[in-house]
């Protein structure tokens, strides 16, 4: 095609015409006026080429290509290379995972035209910036959306603007009927104000967050405000049944029944409906027995239980209707009750929301250690708690999304078992 171009321009046809571009190191050629072939190639504009970025995300732009369909960036540092690939001329480097800070990379640029991939242009290198102390680190607030924000639960997950390569988010909260200040560090840019001791209905709360990055901590960005809801019982949060029992087949009659917990909750409300008769009983605990109802407790027996939380001497709204079996016979429970004669160990609910509980099946009184770690082995609970005071623990609250696990140390016994959190 470029013969027959050359040909056509060499007979006199003013209508086509080439010059040569240095910046793209090529010849472009056009019929009037537009750009139809070039065998262009692009690479990193020399304004920035051997240049310090001012961020991890700034904008890495290539010389425009007419007509271009798509650009490919290539990215190495030595025999690591990867390709990003976009309709746009530009780019940041946080597109691409594995991009580090204080970092050298070399890069090239090919275009796509008509369906066909181009060779790759001159190589450019360009650094990131190091992180050496605060002041080097991205600044970060609550996201556009959540500031001003009117809460719709105590739960609304609040967020901060993602950084870059960040390994822990810090906010800050600052009551703004009493100015008390709470500060919370998370591994992931979201937090909810369930998660803080105190935290209170129809309150507004000034957010500041900062973010880690190489082991440094930036300073706070803008604050935000926002507002947690008013107390009522559409707006305490609603709980049901917790999955591992809600339509499964107790172990025993005795299996302490469990309702997934709810932050602040002062109590419980089961309303149990077996057989066409409705109980309600409450609890100041999120599990209860059958026995404990005043329900009639039997063999093979079926119950509808719905669950409501009290918040601030309020009950919430039930929450979903779970159906539970107790077991079909006497002798299926004694054979069970011998078998939890030996040491084993239960976390529910698996997964996870909010928190997690402990049940020890044994015999044993002795004092349980209580051991957690997540998947990096870091070690985030070590107590050591009452065999009878175990079930009434609640782990988990301040736990970031992961799995995690659990290691309980009974006399010369040990279990281990593995958690979910969503």
């Amino acid at each position: 095609m470029s013969n027959q171009i050359n040909n056509l321009v060499a007979g006199g046809n003013n209508l086509y015409t080439y010059s040569y571009d240095a910046d793209y190191n090529s010849l472009i050629y056009k019929y009037n006026g537009t750009t139809i072939w070039g065998g262009t190639v692009s690479k990193v504009r020399n304004s920035q080429c051997g240049t310090l970025l001012a961020t991890l995300n700034t904008q890495i732009a290539a010389n425009v290509i007419a007509g271009a369909q798509m650009y490919r960036f290539e990215v190495s540092i030595g025999s690591n290379v990867r390709t990003y690939e976009t309709t746009k001329y530009n780019f940041d480097l946080t597109k691409l995972a594995g991009s580090t800070y204080g970092t050298t990379y070399a890069i090239r640029v090919a275009v796509k035209m008509n369906d066909i991939w181009g060779s790759f242009g001159a190589s450019c290198d360009i650094t990131t910036p190091t992180i050496a102390s605060s002041i080097d680190v991205p600044m970060t607030n609550l996201r556009t959306a959540d500031c001003g924000r009117n809460l719709a639960t105590m739960s609304t997950p609040i967020h901060a603007n993602l950084v870059y390569g960040a390994q822990a988010y810090l906010f800050e909260i600052t009551s703004l009927a009493d100015s008390a200040i709470t500060v919370f560090e998370s591994p992931i840019y979201y937090f909810n104000l369930t998660q803080l001791v105190g935290s209170g209905y129809a309150t507004s709360y000034s957010i500041r967050v900062a973010s880690k990055v190489v082991d440094t901590w930036g300073a706070f960005g803008t604050a935000c405000t926002v507002t947690t809801p008013v107390l009522s019982a559409s707006t305490i949060p609603t709980t049901k049944i917790a999955a591992p029992l809600c339509g499964a087949t107790l172990a025993s009659l005795n299996t302490k029944i469990a309702a997934t917990t709810v932050y602040n909750a002062e109590g419980y409300r089961f309303e149990i409906t077996t057989s066409g008769v409705t109980t309600v009983y409450d609890s100041a605990l999120y599990l209860f027995k059958l026995s404990q109802a005043g329900v009639v407790v039997s063999n093979g027996r079926t119950y509808a239980i719905r669950v409501a939380t009290k918040v601030g001497g309020i009950f919430g709204n039930y929450g979903a209707s779970c159906t539970i079996m107790t077991p079909t016979s006497t002798t299926k429970f004694a054979t069970e009750t011998a078998e939890n004669t030996e040491f084993a160990l239960k976390a529910y609910p698996n997964p996870f929301n909010g928190a997690f509980s402990i049940q020890i099946l044994g015999s044993s009184n002795e004092t349980v250690s209580v051991l957690v770690y997540d998947m990096l082995g870091k070690q985030l609970e070590n107590r050591v708690i009452n065999a009878n005071e175990i079930e009434n623990i609640l782990l988990g609250h301040n736990y970031a999304t992961g799995i995690y696990n659990v290691i309980l140390t009974q006399g010369g016994n040990t279990k281990t078992t593995r958690l979910i959190k969503k």
